[in-house]
């Protein structure tokens, strides 16, 4: 009976947890309610280990088997995570995870007279040097409404 108390306890002692702290990328703000899941190397298959962050942006996932993971940390208005961890026999690995904020770009589009313009494409350029030179490539198109309004995610 002593022996099984005690492989019950080393066992205890030896389980592996992985935490951490989920912040906005722009300020460093604590991110509270971000979703955070553990997966393995099947994007298809579903997480292994879920949990939300608390109001201090931090988490914490208990009896985590050891292994390689790809932790995923995502929240509405923000840009999805993915980091690649490691958890260790025995031990808590600490994770820190940057979510990028997600932006658009709204506008109408108006005629010389003011009328609004439907049907017409708007484009997101980015700028780039290739050879010393610097060119604009497309990133995302889309038309305006029939009242010339446009959105871009």
């Amino acid at each position: 009976m002593i022996h099984l108390a005690l492989i019950a306890l080393l066992a205890q002692n030896a389980s592996s947890s992985l935490q951490g702290i989920v912040l906005n990328a722009g300020t460093n703000a604590p991110l509270s309610k971000a979703v955070v899941e553990i997966r393995g190397d099947d994007s298809s298959a579903p997480p292994l280990y879920t949990t939300t962050t608390e109001s201090n942006g931090r988490f914490l996932i208990p009896n985590v088997r050891p292994g390689r993971y790809r932790l995923v940390a995502s929240r509405p208005g923000y840009v999805r995570r993915t980091l690649s961890v490691s958890v260790a026999q025995g031990r808590t690995e600490d994770v820190q995870a940057l979510l990028t904020p997600t932006a658009a770009i709204a506008g109408r589009v108006s005629g010389a007279n003011g009328e609004p313009m439907g049907n017409v494409d708007v484009d997101a350029l980015k700028a780039s040097y290739q050879d010393g030179r610097r060119i604009l490539t497309t990133v995302q198109t889309v038309r305006t409404d029939d009242r010339g309004e446009y959105r871009l995610f």
